[in-house]
């Protein structure tokens, strides 16, 4: 087939007798997205280029060397899994819009998370100004061969810690709604109980006006082909705004990832819990292989306020000035703290 042949269908798939996209190939860890394409599709989600069957990357097309591939313009060269949770972004066919797929590869690994995203999505809490749990889109299971999926869709949210915090004023928002958040949630009797770097995100949108690319936590055509006649092959173009032009509530944080989260059916139920592993954050009480059952409330306090002290998001702010490192420390965030109430309500005293 000529590569400058039309691309193939894309429910069709005839596997090549060398892999021309070498060394970018598909992982393995990638290769479930190639066989899943056609079955998203047909739901009504479309997976990256990348995962298209009888995927021809397109530097190959465009005649660029394989030491010349920019991962800015050819983004197809490159992985796209997201993080630990191994979602991918896809467009949604109805309205175009960038949403985020991943797989539980279990009924009970859904079922662990997807009780969780259900209650907060309900239609008279999703758009509770508290609620910065992200909304569940869509669910259903797909079948692959001997397996039984279920497939999990969510908003397309990025880093926090892209662009970077400039000022400490810009940090106070940032705060307030993960505060915002732990109450709420606590409020329902559910505790998160895994808060740390990439379990927490935030909607880029204004941020980020002509959209923003999964791989390097930048905007999308970053860098875009101009003048092609001139010698001039690409211009830098801005891409993003900052925090503190915007207002403080134009960008929305959330908790992600709720396959660890307990809810209990009333504050009377409320028990203490082990973990069962170590993880990051962790409190000293948990003990060093997480399995000294502890009270998960005050933990998700302990939790988030470790993150505010050591994440990259923050790392160029004096903490002195959007009140961080004092606010953390102080005996209301210790471990015998009861909830995200008494953290927020120590939070807003302090900021007016």
């Amino acid at each position: 087939m000529s590569l400058a042949s039309s691309p193939p269908s894309e429910t069709s798939y005839e596997v090549p007798a060398c892999d021309i996209n070498a060394p970018f190939s598909l992982q393995d860890k990638e290769k479930r997205w190639l066989t899943l394409y056609p079955l998203l599709l047909e739901r009504g989600y479309r997976l990256p280029p990348r995962y298209r069957p009888g995927w021809i990357g397109s530097w190959i097309r465009d005649g660029v060397p394989i030491d010349a591939v920019d991962p800015i313009k050819y983004e197809d060269a490159f992985d796209r899994t997201l993080c630990v949770s191994g979602a991918v972004d896809a467009e949604r066919v109805s309205d175009g819009k960038t949403v985020a797929i991943k797989i539980a590869f279990s009924l009970r690994e859904a079922e662990a998370e997807l009780p969780i995203l259900r209650y907060f999505s309900q239609p008279e809490l999703v758009n509770h100004p508290l609620n910065h749990c992200v909304p569940l889109l869509d669910t259903f299971r797909l079948q692959m061969g001997t397996e039984e999926l279920v497939i999990i869709v969510e908003p397309f949210v990025g880093s926090p810690a892209h662009p970077l915090l400039i000022v400490g004023v810009e940090c106070l928002p940032y705060v307030r709604q993960m505060l915002e958040a732990l109450y709420f949630m606590h409020m329902h009797n559910t505790a998160h109980r895994d808060i740390f770097v990439w379990n927490i995100a935030m909607d880029s949108s204004r941020l980020f006006p002509r959209g923003y690319n999964p791989l390097n936590d930048r905007p999308k055509g970053n860098i875009l082909k101009a003048f092609p006649k001139s010698g001039v092959d690409f211009v830098e173009t801005p891409g993003s705004r900052d925090r503190i032009d915007l207002d403080p509530d134009d960008v929305k944080y959330y908790f992600l990832d709720f396959d660890a989260s307990i809810q209990f059916a009333s504050p009377e139920e409320r028990q203490l819990v082990a973990r069962g592993v170590r993880r990051l954050n962790a409190a000293p009480e948990e003990g060093e292989d997480g399995k000294s059952p502890c009270d998960p409330f005050p933990i998700d306090v302990y939790s988030l306020g470790q993150y505010f002290l050591y994440d990259e998001a923050f790392a160029d702010i004096d903490k002195t000035v959007c009140v961080l490192n004092d606010f953390v420390m102080r005996p209301h965030f210790a471990r015998a703290t009861g909830s995200g109430s008494t953290a927020l309500a120590v939070f807003l005293d302090d900021t007016g």
